[in-house]
């Protein structure tokens, strides 16, 4: 299993958790890296993790932010950008496992699934 199969199976820390990261990590620190950057939109999910095994000589750089902005910038050129919070609302379609995805939408949104804010929907 790998750090993507982790993250979508729910698993976010924990003993295998750190053991593949130290498998990953450990490497790169012997060729005395300073700068680490997560190029998997998965990676972030386990940035602490990855931080303690990289240690603070190393920065973690975490790309979601920037892809983010990215994200936000074609929306607001498309003109597909929404503003209004009023009952605001994630719908999540998926051809998944049902006991999966909620999940892992409950941990990535800390919020219940189908009580108004996530409808999950399978196809």
């Amino acid at each position: 299993k790998g750090l993507v199969e982790f993250a979508e199976s729910g698993v976010f820390i924990g003993p295998e958790v750190e053991n593949l990261v130290n498998q990953y990590v450990n490497p790169l620190i012997d060729q005395n890296i300073d700068q680490l950057v997560l190029g998997c939109t998965h990676y972030p999910l386990f940035i602490d993790t990855i931080q303690a095994v990289a240690g603070q000589g190393v920065d973690v750089i975490d790309s979601a932010e920037a892809v983010a902005r990215r994200t936000k910038d074609i929306l607001m050129t498309q003109k597909i950008f929404r503003t209004e919070t009023k009952n605001p609302y994630i719908k999540i379609y998926s051809t998944g496992d049902e006991k999966i995805l909620k999940n892992v939408v409950s941990k990535l949104f800390f919020v219940e699934i189908n009580n108004g804010q996530v409808e999950l929907n399978f196809i």
